[in-house]
């Protein structure tokens, strides 16, 4: 089964564009669930589902993730990451 999603096309003007690194994805889940996620976590998440733009140049290990998003916590990230990439 693929998971990966289609990035939508956001404009340079839009507030979602202007806002930096994971913070709506984060503040999501804070908001619904009363959860502080890491921004690891958020990009683990997107990564498995085909968000990115690759790894990123100054990541530890390239074979791996330091921190990866708990299991326990996929599932919030997810949807967090699925409700903001829908707009």
């Amino acid at each position: 089964m693929d998971t990966r999603l289609a990035m939508p096309n956001m404009e340079a003007s839009s507030k979602e564009a202007s806002v930096p690194g994971y913070r709506l994805e984060r503040e999501y889940v804070r908001n619904k669930y009363g959860v502080n996620v890491e921004t690891c976590h958020v990009a683990h998440v997107k990564e498995q589902l085909g968000l990115t733009r690759g790894k990123a140049p100054n990541r530890i290990d390239p074979n791996g993730h330091v921190k990866p998003c708990p299991n326990h916590l996929w599932s919030l990230v997810e949807e967090a990451v699925r409700f903001v990439h829908s707009k």
